[in-house]
């Protein structure tokens, strides 16, 4: 891999985007999972950092896990979220569980963002009580404001339902 590290021009980033699709990434050295994690953060190609995700998922990598919950808080009200969320889904969240739960609350049922975060759910493995308790008073406190008819009421629901009946994993 070219060390210029971030694309410099459109040329570039075709090119690093290029390669990216064919490497084997079993064959990426530290130096280069590290390049891949700094073109991640700043590119703007919503495609390169989708193959980067996929890539640094795929080896594991957890350094990914703090470049991806500062891209979705950078993207929260783009199109762009709902591949990021899907990627924290491989992740242990219970760190970022606000984050999540703002998602639940700001994206339409329509957005493939909640079902993502719904998953983020599943891996939770601890939260601290008042944090459970806050996010849970907090989507309680929303769930008023709907109508019970709708799609959001019931996905506000499954997540009230899962840090209702959440038992923390003894280490």
């Amino acid at each position: 891999m070219n060390k210029a590290i971030v694309p410099r021009n459109e040329a570039e980033s075709t090119e690093l985007f290029e390669y990216l699709k064919k490497v084997d990434n079993q064959d990426l050295t530290v130096d280069e999972r590290t390049i891949l994690r700094t073109v991640f953060e700043k590119t703007e190609y919503a495609g390169m950092r989708e193959i980067i995700a996929r890539i640094m998922i795929d080896l594991e990598d957890e350094e990914m896990y703090s470049y991806l919950i500062r891209k979705v808080k950078a993207c929260i009200h783009t199109k762009n979220v709902a591949f990021l969320v899907y990627c924290c889904s491989f992740y242990e969240c219970s760190e970022d569980l606000q984050l999540f739960i703002d998602i639940i609350i700001l994206k339409p049922s329509t957005d493939r963002c909640i079902a993502s975060a719904v998953e983020v759910f599943k891996k939770i493995e601890n939260i601290p009580e008042e944090e459970r308790i806050y996010a849970l008073n907090k989507l309680l406190a929303y769930r008023e404001t709907l109508e019970s008819y709708t799609e959001k009421y019931e996905d506000v629901s499954i997540v009230i339902d899962w840090l209702t009946d959440f038992t923390p994993i003894e280490n």
